[in-house]
């Protein structure tokens, strides 16, 4: 039936989500504009960057 359909729908996004990502224990990283870091390369010295957690955040810089 549908609203069966539609809970599996919901567990999809919900499992794909960045937020899922981060209650299965993962955190993502992004630039102070907020955009991702998808690599390390994409890094640069003395950059600010921010790790967002399950539950909270946390602001570092690069060191090289």
């Amino acid at each position: 039936d549908w609203h069966h359909r539609f809970d599996v729908l919901v567990s999809s996004l919900k499992a794909y989500s960045p937020y899922g990502v981060l209650e299965r224990g993962y955190s993502l990283t992004t630039a102070e504009s907020g955009e991702v870091i998808p690599d390390a390369a994409a890094l640069s010295p003395n950059q600010k960057i921010i790790s967002l957690f399950k539950s909270g955040s946390a602001q570092s810089v690069v060191v090289r």
